[in-house]
């Protein structure tokens, strides 16, 4: 337990933060700049993965190998909200070398029973952040 709450403690602030900083920045160098920021929390995120599943011996799909608990419970949302930033950012999770484990869990939360039945489509997100975007498209660098 105290290992996830670690975990959650080093991703919540940049998962969440990065997001909303993702749709506020304004177009230019600052987006850029959060743009890439976020694509580094990602790939940070799949590499503390990995590092967890060779330290505990469990190969996934989740935090605690077979097991959905708090770690998706606080940070998948955030990624289940991903579509706001593909439709109003273009940014998209990458799926090369060296974020096939955060994929993997991403899927695995996605596809999870109670998360299907309890997650709002996709393009709520991207209607629900439209004004979050708009406020960074309308600010000057």
């Amino acid at each position: 337990r105290a290992e996830a709450q670690l975990f959650v403690e080093q991703f919540g602030s940049r998962v969440v933060g990065g997001f909303y900083k993702m749709l506020w920045a304004p177009a230019g160098e600052k987006r850029d700049a959060a743009l890439a920021a976020y694509t580094e929390t990602m790939k940070d995120l799949d590499e503390a993965l990995r590092a967890k599943d060779a330290r505990s011996g469990t190969a996934g799909p989740f935090f605690d190998g077979v097991r959905f608990g708090w770690v998706e419970v606080m940070l998948f949302p955030w990624l289940a909200r991903r579509s706001a930033l593909s439709v109003h950012r273009g940014w998209e999770l990458p799926s090369g070398a060296g974020f096939e484990r955060v994929n993997a869990w991403v899927a695995a939360c996605t596809a999870r029973p109670s998360v299907v039945t309890n997650t709002t489509p996709g393009d709520y997100y991207a209607a629900q952040y439209k004004s979050y975007a708009e406020k960074g498209d309308a600010a000057t660098a």
